[in-house]
């Protein structure tokens, strides 16, 4: 048990060239400390914590969190490339639950749409001639993109033995694909998504500590997500959120721990999540917030591998409530809750060993003070 008190500080520069484009630069500072590392459990990452890019080697001070360029291409989309550039900056957040939640994985809609940040282009089709796609009374977009790890990106070989850069063998990278659909007025919302990642796993991010890296090295992972999610706002104040993920994770190489073999080439893990999310507005006062979530964090269901399963799937809660003090200062109390889970190794037997692990509930108390300006 303890008690924390940090910043984020974020620094926006947006500038516009034709009116039509966006070139974002954002410089960020952030202490704010991540319970998920605390807990070693993935599922505890904040959704406004202090993580870093994966290589910034400095202090934590001040860094580059965002850099890209957004603009339309044609009359039927929009591009968006970029050396720090967000999947968001070219797809649609499949949600209506309020990007003020605690916890990471309500955030990304039970990991169905990871917050991705990386060196990469991608583009959104939404209109043929000038005109927005329309299909059962509603506007459907459509986005592709190719997202790597910038410290890949950045660095073609590393070590003598890996081939990195930003198309290399051992390149570290997401193919995000996804369709869209809002119906007339935006009252529902609805989206179908696909990724393919090779040495990562972004669903994982927020689940078990197993669900983040199954087979015991990340470098071994070769993924396929799928998910779909459903929106849908009842009236101006209220609107709720639906969402299941998955992902079929391969290992693309044998790999043994002290000797003994855990995991053979070919091997296979299924991740399995859900959520469900409600926003509220003007609750008691005009201009204030509210919120409450409920899922499934993200969990191994079957491994092929002796790292095994998890045995339980733990539960995630959480609940706020946003003072709106002025136009530019809100003060955010909440709490979060998930219950502990604990580790099945029983496929290790044949691999020679069993093991045996347990986490106990996680939860916290949140008090958020947010400036605007």
């Amino acid at each position: 048990n303890a008690f924390t008190f940090g910043h984020d500080a974020q620094l926006n520069f947006n500038t516009s060239f034709t009116g039509k484009d966006k070139l974002n630069f954002r410089l960020r500072a952030n202490t704010i400390y991540s319970f998920a590392k605390r807990v070693n459990a993935p599922f505890a990452d904040l959704a406004f914590d202090g993580s870093l890019p994966e290589n910034w080697k400095g202090k934590k001070t001040v860094f580059v969190d965002k850099l890209y360029y957004k603009f339309p291409v044609g009359s039927w989309g929009k591009m968006s490339v970029g050396t720090r550039a967000p999947q968001s900056s070219f797809t649609t957040r499949g949600s209506m639950y309020n990007k003020d939640s605690l916890l990471e994985f309500f955030n990304t809609a039970a990991g169905v749409y990871p917050s991705v940040t990386g060196t990469g282009v991608g583009i959104q089709v939404s209109k043929i001639g000038g005109k927005k796609l329309k299909v059962l009374n509603g506007s459907v977009a459509g986005s592709i993109g190719y997202i790597t790890n910038e410290g890949d990106a950045s660095n073609p070989a590393s070590y003598n033995y890996l081939q990195e850069g930003w198309f290399g063998r051992d390149t570290r990278f997401r193919l995000p694909v996804q369709l869209a659909w809002k119906s007339k007025g935006k009252k529902w919302l609805f989206t179908a998504n696909y990724a393919y990642e090779r040495g990562m796993n972004s669903m994982g991010k927020v689940g078990t500590e197993l669900s983040s890296n199954p087979f015991g090295y990340k470098s071994l992972m070769e993924s396929n997500q799928y998910g779909v999610t459903l929106a849908y706002k009842w009236s101006k104040q209220a609107s709720i959120t639906a969402a299941w993920g998955g992902a079929s994770i391969s290992s693309r190489s044998d790999s043994s721990v002290l000797g003994i073999k855990m995991t053979d080439e070919g091997d296979t893990a299924q991740l399995n999540s859900w959520m469900v999310g409600f926003s509220f507005k003007d609750v008691f006062l005009q201009g204030n917030k509210a919120g409450f979530a409920i899922g499934g964090v993200p969990t191994v269901t079957s491994n092929d591998s002796g790292w095994g399963t998890d045995k339980s799937s733990p539960i995630a809660l959480e609940t706020w409530y946003q003072f709106q003090v002025t136009d530019n200062i809100s003060v955010t109390p909440g709490v979060f809750w998930i219950s502990g889970q604990r580790l099945d190794n029983d496929n290790a037997g044949k691999y020679g060993g069993k093991f045996d692990n347990s986490n106990g509930d996680v939860w916290g108390g949140i008090i958020k003070t947010e400036f605007k300006f």
